[in-house]
């Protein structure tokens, strides 16, 4: 039966993203070092310590843990939000100006989804993390690219971009950004670069959506004055910040937090009640009870000091193997290092082969500009290999890139 008549033209508009599409390549393939995926590291995940709680929760609540809760999150741990963001993120939020979401990606779903209607403008910094150009994809937004280099968004190109759409009667709803240690550059824009950004958003007239997963993650180079979110210079309710617990605690809790003007934040819970009612009350639990326990803050510190390791493993390695056949900036923070080649190679095209002759997989760069450039780039993540696998692995993609 075809069932292409059934399909609404969202769902026409849906496509596979490239790490989907690795991820199909790499299925069953336990003799391939993987730089592709960006994931956590098993070694970093607190399982004694959310073992020891769960069981506590457990003896305690009964299975009060397993109900339903209510859209906006569990009060304890919206709470702790609004302490750990004023303390460690410099940002003032009331409580009504915060609402739990099961994971990162259901944020930028949703905040599509209550903002974006077909044909409207969104600015996207080019490269741009290709979860949430799909979801932008999924309501058929108009994707537009901003460039970006390593420690700022091309202002200049982005006032062309404001200008294009105004005189194309298309206003723009928002600019989507990853200010700290971005997926998939690894890039940091410095603190004046932002304070421009906001100014412009306000002198136009337009929403920031700030995505902050890896800003937690800073290594000795960096600081938290460094990284400090646009969302807490925001004195007229322009930026909608959103982190996560996936990539400083587990990612398989799946809780995530948006923090946005309180009327914004009543059209997320509206949609979010519509898409899953609540987020896992036993997973919000766990991280409620985890932060209460005073926990993060020393977990924290051991994610950041475990990666910048696992990130100099592989700057090492680069410097000694491809030095000569490509190009790259030494992140301060995330799970990212950003390749550019120095050959015309299209690293989407001969990223088949170089798993099957190689047995070595990244993540080509070209799906994560939206104007078709950055074939010769490619993105490695140092967070979930051996420190003896990275050595090894960039030693075969040399052999094939370099």
């Amino acid at each position: 039966m075809n069932y292409e008549s059934f399909l609404s033209d969202n769902a026409r508009a849906m496509r596979p993203s490239i790490i989907r599409r690795m991820s199909q390549l790499l299925a069953g393939r336990s003799d391939v070092i993987s730089f592709a995926g960006g994931m956590p590291n098993l070694e970093m995940f607190p399982t004694d310590d959310l073992q020891a709680i769960f069981s506590a929760l457990l003896a305690k609540e009964g299975p009060r843990i397993f109900q339903y809760s209510v859209t906006s999150g569990l009060p304890g741990l919206i709470e702790a939000l609004v302490e750990h963001l004023h303390n460690v993120k410099q940002i003032k939020a009331a409580r009504e100006e915060i609402i739990i979401v099961s994971g990162s990606q259901q944020g930028l779903d949703l905040v599509a989804r209550i903002l974006l209607n077909p044909g409207d403008v969104v600015l996207v910094e080019s490269p741009s993390y290709i979860g949430a150009t799909a979801a932008f994809n999924n309501v058929r937004a108009d994707i537009v690219g901003v460039r970006r280099t390593s420690r700022a968004l091309d202002l200049d190109d982005l006032m062309a971009k404001i200008d294009m759409a105004q005189r194309a009667r298309k206003p723009v709803r928002f600019l989507y950004l990853t200010p700290n240690f971005q997926n998939p550059t690894g890039f940091l824009l410095s603190q004046d670069n932002r304070r421009q950004i906001l100014d412009l958003a306000e002198r136009f007239n337009f929403l920031i959506f700030e995505d902050d997963p890896y800003g937690d993650i800073y290594f000795s180079g960096g600081s938290p004055q460094a990284i400090r979110p646009i969302k807490s210079m925001d004195t007229g309710g322009r930026v909608i910040y959103l982190n996560s617990f996936s990539k400083i605690l587990v990612p398989g809790l799946r809780v995530a937090w948006i923090t946005a003007p309180k009327e914004i934040i009543y059209q997320i819970q509206l949609a979010k009640q519509a898409a899953d009612i609540c987020t896992s009350t036993l997973s919000q639990t766990l991280i409620c009870e985890y932060c209460r326990r005073g926990r993060l803050g020393a977990q924290m510190d051991a994610v950041r000091k475990f990666y910048e390791k696992k990130c100099q493993v592989m700057l090492d390695a680069l410097a000694t193997h491809m030095a000569g056949g490509a190009r790259w900036q030494a992140p301060l923070g995330g799970y990212f290092v950003w390749l550019t080649l120095n050959q015309a190679i299209d690293t989407e095209a001969v990223a088949p082969s170089v798993i099957d002759e190689a047995k070595v997989a990244y993540i080509p760069g070209g799906p994560f500009h939206i104007d078709g450039h950055g074939k010769n780039t490619i993105r490695l993540s140092f967070s979930n290999e051996t420190d003896a696998t990275i050595r090894e692995g960039i030693s075969r993609l040399s052999g094939k890139l370099a």
